[in-house]
């Protein structure tokens, strides 16, 4: 009976701690899931708040390109004005150029010395400080300085408008740009042939230019000259096309481009020596595009 008696204090000592440790593994279970609610609590929160910046973020950014979007939009206005502005100011530069160029070209343009000699012999006849009653008359003047052989030259309107360029030039007043190239085609209309000497890549700038004009005889003679220059020979007609090619890339070139640098420069040589050459003789005018350093610029190099 007492074997009995310890065997129960036996059973009942171990269910106790059997109770024990698992009211402690309770506890713990309890303890650890409160601790990883904690923890998943934690984690959501921080995701949480890590959506809520990403959502920031992201409408920042989405404003911010749409200011970027309306910057860009008043930024190519501004350039498109930029660019209108800039080409209003090259088109004023480029008609300021083009009347420097031709106030130079008036200013060089040399008095013909029958001209002279007409014009000198005329300031000695007419007596200082005794003017007429009726006032000057300006028919009388404009014969005595008209120049020799411009009476009965072609169409009186024709005839007119030579001697109107021509006394603005002897008298030193400007004309227009018109007057002043209807005056040199007018000059070059009753020349046989003239004789142009320049380079070859030089003249096939020149043809090219002339190939759309009416007058222009694209197949003229050419013969080389050597060192890389051509001898073109070019009718009265052909001289006309070539002059009228040259004027429209003047002006309505850019002051910028070579284009325009090479018709502003072949027109002012070719314009130059059409109006200082005396009309009598036969021989043809020669015109020379050879600009160059002679010895008078320093001393030339030694051989060797």
């Amino acid at each position: 009976m007492a074997r009995n008696n310890d065997l129960m204090t036996a059973l009942l000592d171990t269910r106790r701690e059997l109770s024990d440790q698992i009211g402690a593994v309770g506890d713990r279970v309890d303890t650890a899931e409160k601790d990883l609610r904690q923890v998943v609590a934690s984690e959501v929160e921080s995701l949480r708040s890590d959506i809520r910046e990403t959502r920031t973020r992201v409408n920042n950014g989405s404003a911010a390109t749409t200011e970027v979007s309306r910057q860009v939009t008043a930024l190519r206005q501004d350039l498109h004005e930029i660019h209108q502005a800039i080409a209003a100011l090259r088109g004023l530069v480029t008609d300021l150029a083009h009347h420097q160029l031709f106030d130079t070209s008036i200013s060089r343009a040399p008095v013909a010395p029958d001209v002279e000699e007409e014009r000198t012999a005329a300031a000695a006849e007419v007596p200082a400080e005794e003017p007429s009653a009726g006032g000057p008359e300006p028919e009388a003047e404009t014969e005595a300085v008209a120049p020799a052989g411009a009476e009965g030259e072609g169409e009186p309107e024709e005839a007119d408008r030579r001697k109107q360029s021509s006394e603005a030039l002897d008298s030193g007043t400007e004309p227009s740009e018109a007057i002043s190239h209807g005056a040199l085609l007018l000059g070059a209309a009753p020349i046989a042939s003239i004789v142009l000497v320049c380079h070859r890549d030089a003249w096939n700038f020149v043809a090219d230019l002339a190939s759309g004009q009416e007058h222009f005889n694209p197949t003229p003679e050419i013969t080389d000259d050597g060192e890389g220059r051509v001898r073109i020979i070019l009718s009265g007609r052909s001289l006309i096309g070539v002059l009228i090619a040259l004027r429209e890339a003047r002006v309505k070139g850019d002051i910028i481009d070579g284009s325009w640098a090479m018709a502003s420069a072949f027109y002012r040589r070719m314009a130059e020596d059409l109006r200082k050459t005396r009309r009598e003789g036969t021989a043809p005018l020669t015109i020379i595009f050879n600009d160059g350093v002679t010895s008078d610029n320093g001393p030339l190099p030694e051989d060797g």
